[in-house]
């Protein structure tokens, strides 16, 4: 009794394997970062004084990129060449803590959304790797 192994065949499948995991976590960095822009949606404040309301909110933008093996999603608010809400205004909306806002908004309303998905994009990038690994050992 015994078997028999192929292991340049195996080296060539890992290999393969090892090209293709970026793409994988990039896959899972783009669909995380989906979760965190979405959480920001319902957070971010809708101020009652400004002409209109959802001004905010409607500026935020998440944009996926990457270059060669490096993949990021980006989440900003506030754009004055394209929105009119400006970066500042932004930027003071999610930093000033002691400001009111009506439950669910609130100030941090990415860095918040961004910490406590950490470790939902941890594992979601782990399962992408021993995911393209194990398809390997099948």
């Amino acid at each position: 009794m015994g078997f028999d192994m192929d292991i340049e065949g195996l080296k060539k499948k890992f290999k393969d394997a090892i090209e293709k995991v970026p793409k994988k976590v990039g896959d899972a960095i783009e669909e995380e970062g989906q979760k965190i822009f979405d959480r920001t949606q319902v957070i971010v404040p809708r101020e009652r004084t400004r002409t209109y309301p959802e001004e905010l909110k409607d500026s935020g933008v998440l944009d996926h990129s990457h270059s060669g093996t490096k993949y990021s999603s980006k989440i900003t608010y506030g754009d004055s060449d394209t929105d009119g809400v400006g970066v500042d205004y932004a930027a003071a909306v999610h930093e000033i803590l002691t400001a009111r806002h009506d439950p669910p908004t609130q100030a941090k309303y990415v860095e918040q959304p961004l910490i406590e998905a950490i470790p939902d994009v941890k594992k979601a990038v782990a399962a992408a790797i021993e995911k393209k690994f194990k398809e390997v050992l099948r």
